[in-house]
């Protein structure tokens, strides 16, 4: 009898001690605070982004021969969009206008009696302290009246003056091209571009970031596909023109338009 007591006092017991640790267990998850979220990855990665559009290169042309003869000077921009409370670019004071922006760039184009185009571009923001320089050469494969033009193209970019930041892009293009009319051109262009940068990781930065990475800087290599849609009008022929041009860019849409003097 004592033994069928003392078994039936012990099962007993397991049940409440498993209840209690069951509570205990439901207490402690409600009592946790959540696991905190790194923002450094997703930051860096808007940052990242943020320096491959704006390095993004485009002399806005067809892909059709300047000539001997042939050159051109352009004034226009990239419209891109600059992400709001980036600890990175915070620090380099790009926080005035968080949002789409226009980051204005000037063009000019030369062409040669073989059938290549060269141009270079300049562009300046942030009151002049953070400017880009971009090189670009066509070659020109195909080319005739009533039919596409086609050709194949390099471009390099560069920008300077981000602070604790280096960042560098080089690119190889292929363009077609058809002139409608003497004042109507269209373009598609598809991009195939590698990105290089080195950012260091500054005082300013971790403090907004309010955690200590591994790292104090980093090397960044990244490629990326691009495709483009061009439209050119001639509105006073044959040397004023318009030229609007759509990129895909890291699945984001970004715009660049020039106003062109010049053949």
């Amino acid at each position: 009898m004592v033994q069928s007591i003392l078994t039936i006092l012990n099962s007993q017991e397991r049940k409440v001690m498993k209840i209690i640790n069951l509570a205990a267990l439901f207490c402690f998850t409600i009592a946790s605070p959540a696991p905190a979220t790194s923002l450094f990855e997703p930051a860096t990665q808007e940052y990242i982004k943020w320096l491959q559009n704006i390095n993004y290169y485009s002399n806005l042309d067809g892909a059709g021969s300047k000539g001997s003869w042939g050159s051109s000077f352009g004034l226009g921009g990239i419209l891109t969009y600059t992400p709001e409370d980036n600890p990175f670019l915070q620090e380099n004071l790009i926080v005035d206008k968080p949002g789409r922006k226009v980051l204005p760039r000037v063009f000019i184009s030369k062409g040669f009696t073989i059938p290549l185009n060269i141009g270079i571009s300049y562009s300046a923001w942030n009151n002049g302290s953070i400017t880009q320089w971009g090189t670009n050469a066509s070659l020109i494969l195909i080319e005739g009246k009533g039919i596409p033009s086609l050709s194949i193209g390099l471009d390099s970019t560069k920008v300077f003056g981000l602070d604790r930041t280096s960042a560098e892009n080089s690119s190889g293009s292929i363009t077609t091209s058809y002139l409608f009319s003497p004042r109507f051109e269209i373009y598609l262009k598809a991009k195939k571009s590698r990105m290089t940068a080195k950012v260091e990781l500054g005082e300013d930065t971790r403090l907004l970031l309010n955690e200590a990475p591994e790292s104090e800087s980093w090397k960044i290599s990244r490629y990326q596909n691009t495709q483009s849609l061009g439209l050119i009008y001639r509105f006073i022929l044959p040397f004023y023109s318009l030229s609007i041009e759509r990129i895909n860019i890291n699945a984001e849409e970004v715009a660049m338009m020039k106003l062109t003097l010049g053949m």
